[in-house]
Formats: C-alpha cells, sequence, structure tokens
C-alpha cells in the first residue's frame, strides 16, 4: 500500500495527490535495477539502470507523513512538474512533460455504450518511471541523466578527478596491496573520475558488501589479478591492473560461455530494446 505525491513548479514541497494507493502506478514486474552500473559521470544514459549514492538526505525526497501534506487542488494539476508513487521509503517518479498533459474531448466504452467525455485536464502515467530514489540507502537509480537533473542537479556536475591522495585512499579502501610503487602519472583524467565515483559507492557499504563485491571481481578475473586469500586483498604492480580492478568495482566484467578470458562491458544494451519489444 503506497500513495502518490507531487510537487508543483510554483512550490518546493511534495503534495498530496492520493493516499493508500493498492498498487505501485508504475509498471515494476520486469523492472530489475538491483545490479544497476555505477554513475561515474561519463555516462549521460544507459540501456540498463544507473545507480548514484548520496551522503546526505536528499531536500525533497525524505521520509514523510501523509496526514501533514496539503492536497494538490484539481486546477492546478497542468503545474505539477514530477509525481511520484511512495512506498517504503522508496519513491518512484516521473517528471511531468508537455506530452503528458492532455486536454481534450474524448470517448470511453463503458460496457455495451460509448461514453463521450467533455475536455478535462489528465496526466499520463509512463509504464517505468523515470527514476527511483530510495530513502533507505540515499541512492538514486536511473536510465537517463535528463530525466533526473532537474532534481538531482549534481549529476549534472562533472565527476572531479581523484587526486593521488584520493587514489592511495581508494587503494586502501578497496583491498588492494601493491608490489611496487604504482606510477600514477599514467593514470588517465577517466580513470581518475572513475576512482572518485567507485569511493563514493564504496564508503556507505559495510564489510559484508564490500566482501561480496571482492567476490564478484574474483570470480570474473580468476587469476588475471592475484589475490591473497589469507590478506583477503588484491595484489597490483602497475596502473594497468588498477584499472581493471576499477572496472569491477562498477560491476563491469563479466564472462561469456565463450569466453577465453573475462570481458569489460562498455555498453550494455537490452534484447528488448533491440527488438522493440517490452521487455
Amino acid at each position: 500500500m503506497g500513495s502518490i505525491v507531487a510537487r508543483l513548479k510554483s512550490k518546493k514541497k511534495l503534495q498530496k495527490i492520493q493516499s493508500d494507493v493498492e498498487n505501485n502506478i508504475f509498471e515494476m514486474n520486469d523492472v530489475n535495477y538491483t545490479g544497476a552500473v555505477v554513475y561515474d559521470g561519463s555516462l549521460t544514459h544507459h540501456e540498463d539502470w544507473l545507480r548514484f549514492s548520496f551522503t546526505d538526505e536528499h531536500y525533497l525526497f525524505k521520509a514523510i507523513n501523509m496526514a501533514t501534506l496539503s492536497s494538490v487542488n484539481h486546477d492546478d494539476i497542468f503545474e505539477i512538474q514530477m509525481f511520484a508513487y511512495y512506498e517504503e521509503g522508496i519513491f518512484y517518479f516521473q517528471k511531468v512533460r508537455v506530452g503528458n498533459k492532455i486536454l481534450k474531448k474524448h470517448f470511453t466504452i463503458k460496457v455495451d455504450k460509448i461514453e463521450v467525455v467533455e475536455p478535462e485536464k489528465i496526466i499520463s502515467i509512463n509504464s517505468i518511471p523515470d527514476g527511483i530514489y530510495d530513502t533507505n540507502n540515499k541512492t538514486l537509480y536511473f536510465k537517463k541523466v535528463s530525466d533526473v537533473s532537474f532534481l538531482f542537479p549534481e549529476l549534472n556536475k562533472e565527476y572531479r578527478a581523484a587526486t593521488d591522495t584520493e587514489v592511495d585512499n581508494f587503494i586502501v579502501l578497496s583491498g588492494i596491496t601493491t608490489t611496487t610503487e604504482i606510477d600514477k602519472s599514467k593514470l588517465t583524467v577517466i580513470d581518475r573520475k572513475r576512482i572518485s565515483a567507485i569511493i563514493a559507492e564504496l564508503q556507505p557499504l559495510d564489510s559484508s558488501e564490500r566482501e561480496r563485491l571482492k567476490d564478484y571481481i574474483k570470480g570474473e578475473l580468476g587469476d588475471k589479478v592475484p589475490y591473497i586469500d589469507s590478506r583477503q586483498v588484491f595484489e597490483i604492480s602497475n596502473e594497468k591492473e588498477l584499472r581493471i580492478l576499477t572496472y569491477g568495482y562498477q560491476h563491469r566484467i563479466y564472462h561469456t560461455p565463450f569466453d577465453i578470458e573475462p570481458q569489460v562491458a562498455t555498453e550494455r544494451t537490452g534484447v528488448s530494446r533491440i527488438l522493440d519489444i517490452t521487455p
């Protein structure tokens, strides 16, 4: 059981549309965002879901008490900038575009008769949300930056490249040991931006979640990058091995049944998109 809330263009707070809504207004049965790719600033959209974790509570999306919210007036429906289905601390939200606003005379079929309806203000609901924000872990899931940046302007800021000190911190935080001093001058700007993104992702994780991530990387890389079980660390000797591990920490290492060696995903496209069918 959830609720529908909205934000009007002229308002800074959420308002209530309806409480005690039995089902999610979006079609979530085939939506799987749990394996979302970490957003590192280099992607503007993705065929699968992207994710970005925040350290602070969002100014708008936070635990709400529906009894304290004012209701949206019917006359203000076209002033809605965004609406969301809210349940158990999660906001499934949609940006209202011009194409979602409908004001036309239409007819509907009821049992054995056609009923003509005079023009009324209607906002259409897309099949899947533009974004999903989980207040429980302060994480945003989305596919296109342009669809969610009006609420999360941080995503439009170019990711800052990690400093040498931050690269060293990443090595410690991610369970890596070095056999020789890594030549950080060989790290590209993209490498450093990726490291900044991963640091933000790793910091909120507890030890068990970090171990699960390392297990995934070990399973995909095999002996390509040595792992010292007794110390529970990856052992690297150059910037290339460090780069490979950053891909692993972004869930971008994979195998197919025909691959001799691990592959790095540079892009993922769902089959349903290619076939132009509903996933």
